[in-house]
Order: structure tokens, then C-alpha cells, then sequence
């Protein structure tokens, strides 16, 4: 299990800043990562939703691969960035996954289409993509171990996020302290 301290922040020109990206990290490829989250249809489990990925992922050198993940979250917002402790592994077919769901009492609520590029420097992993029906976003994220994520390290990755985001000449003011899943509930309404 790991800690992920993430951030994402609203941006206005995703082609300059890939361009940006491109020139001071290294550039990991594109993806389309499809959401679609489960809700238990009684909460007895305490788990409040599970979310299955459809992820497909273009290499640099072309290369294509196609997943699919299951994972929840215990999500806590600090100071506009995201907290998370995520619990995520790859699953087999969707569709039997999908069943498999349906069976443990789970019903099908909202879903979320991303899609963008990944680049990486030190110990960022920067995305700039598109979330269908809310616009262009930049998510920063560190990863870190459950067991070595104190407060203050955690601080420390939250300021190395904010420090990245403003090199890239994103004001502070653009974060984005709302889950996607809350902003696109919100639209739904």
C-alpha cells in the first residue's frame, strides 16, 4: 500500500505545457485511463466505492498495453492536496470483474474518461491531460511507502509539489481541491 500525495490544478495551454514537460523530464508515454465507480449497494463492507480502471498506456517506442485495475481510496484533502492512502491491483477481464462486483453487491455509479501524457522527474510523476466534460488539468504526484509516510515527510512532498507546479509557471490559485468524481456528481445534478 502506498501514501499518494497528489495535486491537480486547472491549465489553460495542455500543448505549451507538454512542450515545457518535455524538455525538463523524461516523457513516459500517453494513456487513456477509463473510471467507472462501484458503490456498494449496502455500506456494510465501510468501503464507500471501488473504482475499476480501464487503462491503456503508448509507450515512447510505441509499445501499447491494456489493463484493468481495481483499487479504493481513504482520501483526505490538506491545504488543496490530495492525501490518499490507495489500495490498487491489476484484475482480470473487466467484464468478469464487472460480475464479480455485481455479485458482491456493488452497483455501477459514475464514471470518468481521462486522457493525456506522463512525464517524470525525480520523484514527480507529472500528467497533463483532459478529463471528458471538465477540461485540461496538470495532476503532480508522489508516491510514497505507507510505513515511511510521517507528517513531516508528507509536508515535505506536499511543498515539492507546490514548488514543481509554480517552476512551471501555474499559479496556486489554479489547484483544484475537489475530487473529479465530486466535480462531475456535482454536473450530474
Amino acid at each position: 500500500m502506498n501514501m499518494e500525495i497528489e495535486l491537480k490544478a486547472h491549465i489553460t495551454d495542455h500543448e505549451a505545457l507538454g512542450l515545457l514537460l518535455s524538455k525538463r523530464a523524461e516523457y513516459l508515454g500517453d494513456f487513456i485511463k477509463d473510471d467507472t465507480y462501484w458503490f456498494p449497494i449496502d455500506n456494510s463492507s465501510g468501503i464507500e466505492k471501488i473504482r475499476m480502471r480501464r487503462q491503456k498506456h503508448s509507450s515512447p517506442g510505441g509499445n501499447e498495453k491494456s489493463e484493468c485495475f481495481i483499487g479504493f481510496k481513504k482520501k483526505e484533502v490538506r491545504d488543496n492536496i490530495e492525501v490518499n492512502e490507495e489500495t490498487e491491483f491489476e484484475a482480470g477481464p473487466p467484464e468478469a470483474v464487472e460480475e464479480f462486483l455485481r455479485e458482491m453487491g456493488y452497483e455501477r455509479g459514475i464514471s470518468k474518461h481521462k486522457r493525456g501524457s506522463v512525464y517524470k522527474e525525480g520523484e514527480i510523476i507529472a500528467e497533463v491531460l483532459e478529463v471528458e466534460g471538465l477540461g485540461w488539468f496538470i495532476e503532480l504526484e508522489i508516491l510514497l511507502p505507507k510505513e515511511e509516510a510521517s507528517g513531516d515527510l508528507i509536508s515535505e512532498k506536499k511543498c515539492c509539489l507546490l514548488n514543481f507546479l509554480l517552476s512551471l509557471g501555474i499559479e496556486e490559485k489554479a489547484i483544484e481541491s475537489r475530487f473529479y468524481t465530486e466535480i462531475l456528481a456535482g454536473l450530474a445534478k
